[in-house]
């Protein structure tokens, strides 16, 4: 049987997508870097064509979500926070990692903010797949609570009803959705056992290429 190249998180994954892809606009290059001088670089919009060696946006999320297997409700904390990026900066533009730097470095901070054990950096890097260099990864972190004006504490009641919000949006996105191509064979790898052990080096998959930090 073909392995899953969601690793069982296709709808999580793809509500992700939809709602980033909602949120931020797509930037044409040349508009991409006039504005990379005044908008910060972690308030990117996304870019839904795959471009060589950037990996699908769906298919990153579902990947990251699978190695951490974090509790539903940090990735929908981390969604929320990336609508209030939108509100501070709703006309920033970035590049074709834009989308993927956006989800990694707000399930970061959410998991951060919200749990006592949680994973380094280092296999945050592991998670994101190589596609970004630790010091990368830190900076993303670092970028993203500030370009928040350090508002990330998430109440439960708004968690909820914005949680309930995107289910629906996405129900209804997901009836329009064209079926997707069969998937291609691939291993599995396996997921982040716990926080506490992923803060040792933990091995990437063979077939990824991990940039020095």
């Amino acid at each position: 049987m073909p392995a899953d190249r969601y690793y069982g998180f296709e709808d999580l994954a793809l509500l992700c997508e939809h709602v980033i892809t909602s949120l931020f606009s797509v930037a044409p290059p040349a508009a991409a870097a006039t504005d990379a001088a005044t908008a910060p670089a972690a308030a990117a919009p996304v870019a839904p064509k795959k471009e060589a060696g950037v990996p699908q946006l769906g298919e990153f999320i579902a990947y990251a979500l699978y190695r951490t297997r974090l509790p539903v409700s940090i990735t929908h904390q981390a969604l929320l926070l990336l609508t209030r990026l939108k509100q501070r900066y709703p006309s920033a533009r970035g590049t074709s990692t834009s989308p993927h730097r956006l989800f990694l470095s707000s399930l970061m901070l959410s998991s951060k903010i919200s749990m006592d054990d949680t994973y380094s950096n280092k296999s945050w890097q592991i998670v994101g797949q190589g596609l970004f260099e630790l010091r990368e990864v830190n900076q993303m972190e670092r970028e993203l609570f500030a370009f928040l004006g350090w508002n990330v504490v998430v109440r439960d009641e708004e968690l909820e009803g914005s949680s309930a919000s995107r289910s629906r949006t996405a129900s209804a996105a997901a009836t329009r959705a064209r079926p997707h191509p069969p998937p291609r064979p691939r291993a599995r790898p396996r997921p982040i056992p716990s926080a506490t052990a992923a803060r040792r080096t933990l091995p990437s998959r063979s077939c990824v290429v991990t940039r020095g930090a």
